[in-house]
């Protein structure tokens, strides 16, 4: 039975949360979480009141709430810094997105209370949350057409007899700032998650409120169970519900585990310029981070240049330049710029270190700068690092760049004394059959394997798919293994090595040879690894699905295209330098492929053949004549009788031998019934080829005859 492997934490996020439609009155409410390790105190100033909280360490509490909309809101944020001095974040980081419009800078002054004083403290926030939405709930009479008969009147009013007529709820609408203090630097930024509250506020859970919860969880399962075992439709619903749901803890995850790297010194690799050119050299246009950039990283340059936007610019960038990174043309900006730089939307940062006078002050000086790889902001047309804290950026380095300090190697960068290592070439869109890569044709494979050993759920029985729900975890296992008796990195090459040689023995692109399409879709057959696998598992739905035309299930071969063609016959870029060469021999399929498969959980469970007549031996075609290739290659192939033949002794006995006897015997009069079909529709065709009417007439006729 599936369950939902995820928690109740979207409060914790920094996005808008909309709470359950629970009362008539909708209400707004703003949580702020203590990330970090010092308190903070929180102000809130609107409608001409002013309220505060002081939140301790890995605590939380709610700041504002209303019955109703809420009007705009200032919010000011304090602590105690490094110095001992009480006082405002001196800079914020990058605001959170709770929503458009919902949090923006702002710069209003505010007296408030701290202590036994009045201070005027600056409100930097500006909260503007949206109003709840309303949902009218109308009677059944309210809902009745005018020309409603008086049966139908009737029922509504039963119906309305068991409720109130009409009702109005609205949705309760909350926000959640998660808030971290850095009393060195005295900035605060904004986390998505706030795990020591998390594991403070599990601490506090009494037995009594667990055992609840777990209660609670329990009857969860227990409803899902129940609706996955009133038929496929409520597996289906239910299973696209759990599915979903995990995919958002599992993606939660994901983004909890980078923010913490995110905020762990030790995530952040020094660099220096040789380390960092050759990470630079593996950036392509319009792609992301290569894996030989780490993603936090940090780098030590002579400032050569400082370019800052003109003062009637929509947005004021800084663009600072090293030495190291020489400036060169870039096609993407059409002007000169370095291949990595660092840059920042607040200029404060830099007139804080050096003075009104910056942009020429820090020419020539030693900058170590600290944060995330990225490209989207700065003009650095390889890469940067965008600043948004002060305490990104040290003047002369912060020692993390010491003889002892670890540096960063690339991952893919082996050991002087290795080989280098050969990178695969990336896919030409203009080749999708024959340029086929290595991780495409490891998800094809793992598609496959999904396919048998863990089919959809309309193509099983009810106790099938019990089964599956209950072995999900075996189920899984089988198709990982099964995958991994393939080399997804070998396929590839072995792709392009079928297709030379089934097109060059059977061009059906060439006019003289245009009867030959037939002869290479057979010859990808049984020389194709993915066309093959693919055919294997699509017979096995088909049995599934219980087709009578199993045998006939193929899936389409790769045909090249124009493209593809000349390639082939020619030679491409992976051919030059030496003559492009016809193989006289095909490739032929890998022993899994030439055997039946090992049955998994739901072949073993009964009701299927996976292991014996659907997957059989796949027979390899004989090789062409070398003397004749154009007439002698497209004969159709001559398998050998053992190949062909069923492989059932080789099979594992799954079940009794009465059920092993009563599945061959279903297989085999499917396959006589196919043949019958097939038969009929052969001679229907070339009694009435133009004539559809009587084509259909005689098909039919020949059905029931026979």
């Amino acid at each position: 039975m599936a369950r939902l492997a995820f928690g109740a934490t979207l409060l914790l996020t920094l996005v808008n949360i909309s709470l359950p439609l629970h009362a008539q009155q909708g209400s707004v409410a703003l949580r702020v979480c203590n990330a970090g390790k010092v308190a903070i105190d929180v102000f809130i100033s609107g409608s001409g009141k002013v309220s505060s909280s002081h939140i301790g360490a890995a605590d939380c509490a709610f700041v504002a709430k209303s019955v109703g909309s809420m009007g705009p809101a200032y919010v000011g944020l304090a602590f105690v810094d490094a110095g001992g001095q009480w006082g405002a974040a001196r800079r914020q980081d990058l605001l959170p997105d709770l929503g458009l419009g919902v949090l923006t800078r702002a710069n209003q002054s505010v007296p408030v209370r701290h202590g036994n004083t009045t201070v005027s403290l600056p409100m930097q926030v500006l909260f503007q949350p949206r109003v709840p939405k309303c949902t009218t709930y109308r009677s059944a009479t309210d809902r009745l057409s005018p020309f409603a008969t008086e049966s139908e009147r009737e029922t509504a009013r039963r119906l309305d007899a068991n409720g109130p007529p009409s009702e109005t709820v609205c949705e309760d609408v909350g926000y959640t700032l998660n808030a971290l203090a850095y009393p060195d630097s005295g900035e605060i930024t904004f986390n998505n998650f706030c795990e020591a509250c998390d594991k403070k506020a599990e601490a506090r859970i009494t037995p009594e409120q667990r055992a609840a919860r777990q209660q609670r969880s329990n009857a969860v399962n227990q409803e899902i169970g129940n609706l996955e075992a009133t038929g496929p439709l409520g597996a289906l619903v239910m299973g696209n519900v759990v599915n979903q749901a995990n995919q958002q803890a599992k993606e939660e995850e994901r983004e909890r585990e980078q923010e913490r790297r995110q905020q762990q010194p030790e995530s952040y690799q020094p660099m220096n310029w040789k380390e960092m050119n050759l990470a630079l050299a593996h950036v392509r246009p319009a792609r992301g981070r290569p894996p030989e950039m780490p993603q936090y990283l940090i780098i030590r340059g002579t400032v050569s240049r400082v370019d800052v936007s003109p003062p009637g610019a929509t947005e004021h960038w800084v663009n600072v330049y090293f030495r190291e990174s020489a400036e060169q043309a870039s096609t993407s900006y059409e002007t000169v710029y370095g291949a990595f730089n660092v840059c920042t939307s607040n200029a404060e940062i830099f007139s804080d270190m050096f003075g009104p006078d910056f942009r020429s002050r820090m020419i020539g000086q030693v900058l170590e700068v600290e944060g995330e790889y990225q490209r989207a902001y700065c003009k650095g047309w390889k890469g940067s690092i965008r600043v948004t804290l002060g305490r990104q950026v040290h003047l002369g380095g912060s020692g993390r760049f010491a003889t002892a300090a670890r540096t960063w190697v690339p991952p893919s960068v082996p050991p002087p004394s290795a080989a280098p290592v050969q990178q695969e070439p990336e896919m030409d869109p203009g080749m999708p059959s024959y340029s086929l890569t290595s991780k495409v044709a490891g998800e094809e494979i793992l598609q496959y394997c999904s396919g048998l050993y863990d089919p959809v759920f309309p193509l099983l029985t009810p106790e099938q798919n019990r089964i599956k729900n209950t072995n999900r975890a075996a189920i899984e296992s089988e198709v990982k293994r099964c995958a991994s008796r393939f080399d997804a990195a070998e396929a590839a090459p072995h792709r392009r090595i079928a297709m030379r040689y089934c097109l060059g023995h059977n061009d059906y692109t060439l006019r003289e040879q245009g009867g030959r399409i037939k002869a290479y879709d057979e010859c990808m057959y049984q020389n194709d690894v993915l066309t093959a696998f693919c055919t294997r598992e699509l017979k096995y739905r088909a049995e599934l699905d219980h087709m009578p035309n199993v045998a006939d299930q193929k899936c389409p071969a790769p045909r090249p295209n124009h493209r593809e063609a000349l390639v082939i016959r020619n030679g491409g870029h992976d051919d030059i330098g030496h003559p492009v060469v016809i193989p006289s021999a095909g490739p032929g399929l890998p022993p899994i492929l030439l055997a039946p498969m090992e049955p998994g959980t739901i072949q073993r469970a009964g009701g299927s053949t996976s292991a014996n007549a659907v997957v059989s031996a796949a027979a390899p075609v004989a090789a062409p004549s070398t003397s004749a290739p154009t007439t002698t290659a497209g004969a159709e192939p001559a398998a050998p009788a053992a190949a062909l033949a069923p492989s059932t002794a080789a099979a594992p006995r799954t079940r009794a031998a009465q059920g092993q006897v009563d599945r061959q015997q279903q297989i085999a009069e499917r396959q006589k019934l196919a043949q019958k079909y097939a038969a009929c529709q052969q001679e229907a065709v070339k009694a009435h080829p133009e004539d559809h009417a009587e084509l259909a007439k005689a098909y039919t006729a020949c059905i029931q005859a026979k």
